[in-house]
């Protein structure tokens, strides 16, 4: 019988402005420490409207260290896509440890139904009175003349000592690494080196916004740059089970590598993400 216990305090929640919040608590009631991760997937039977919602689940650090008795609360983020069908989804939530098989706990399965309810569609606007738009034009105009006639020059410098402005200093270039998909090539943990277990893993900026796939999972965050300093933050990922282990414990190591990184080097078509403890994930251009 596994020692890791689940609980969720509510059988169902409602998405309202396009999300929904759950928490659900997990118990390590072994002997010793276990690294356990809170995952999901499709329920044995699906809601009322024969559906699941794992596509859209995140959880918020789904793999945590847990020492005996400890317990942890898991905030779980459902995210219907627009156009989601108004029904009732459902999951299965599964606390299992990171280095055993998931089905060992699976007889422990917890199921958490999602209800998306219908939107009536908004209600018409009236339009705007011809003469509101007369009034605003007559503003800017007023507004325009009187700024020019406060605003223009009064006349040629008296010493004729005026200069030209200066011109604006070049910015320093910086390499390239946003709109550009990179695929991981290897990870580093000290002088360990090893080849990713899938091929599928990879990483791509736009914005402020990073994301991609751990191998498994897809994932998204925050992303800040600053030259070579880079801080990522608030990633939450899909929590599909990954097999085989080998493919899941490669996916733990990304994620946590990719939270601490705090400098990121190129080489050409290579990028690297780097730890102040020695650890980092190579990339090659996709």
């Amino acid at each position: 019988m596994s020692t890791i216990v689940l609980v969720l305090p509510v059988a169902q929640v409602t998405v309202s402005q396009g999300r929904a919040v759950a928490t659900a608590t997990v118990t390590n009631n072994g002997s010793v420490a276990q690294s356990i991760v809170l995952g999901v997937f499709p329920p044995a039977t699906g809601g009322a409207s024969g559906a699941s919602a794992v596509a859209w689940t995140s959880v918020d650090r789904p793999q945590r260290d847990l020492q005996p008795g400890a317990t942890e609360q898991f905030t779980v983020t459902f995210t219907p896509p627009e156009g989601t069908a108004s029904g009732t989804y459902a999951a299965r939530f599964i606390a299992y440890s990171a280095y055993g098989a998931p089905e060992e706990s699976a007889d422990q399965a917890r199921r958490l139904e999602v209800v998306v309810p219908s939107v009536a569609p908004p209600a018409p606007t009236p339009g705007t009175p011809w003469w509101v738009w007369v009034v605003a034009a007559a503003l800017v105009l007023v507004v325009g003349t009187v700024a020019f006639l406060v605003l223009r020059p009064s006349g040629p410098c008296p010493d004729g000592s005026c200069a030209s402005p200066s011109p604006s200093p070049t910015p320093t270039p910086t390499v390239v690494v946003e709109g550009i998909t990179w695929t991981l090539t290897s990870i580093r943990e000290g002088d360990a080196i090893t080849v990713p277990a899938s091929k599928k893993a990879s990483l791509r900026v736009e914005g402020s916004t990073v994301s991609g796939s751990s191998g498994c999972n897809s994932y998204k965050g925050t992303w800040k740059r600053d030259g070579e300093t880079v801080a990522v933050s608030d990633i939450a990922t899909t929590l599909v089970l990954c097999l085989p282990k080998e493919v899941a414990q490669q996916g733990a190591k990304f994620l946590s590598i990719l939270r601490s990184a705090t400098r990121v080097t190129t080489d050409g078509d290579t990028m690297q993400l780097l730890t102040d403890d020695d650890r980092a994930l190579r990339f090659q251009r996709a």
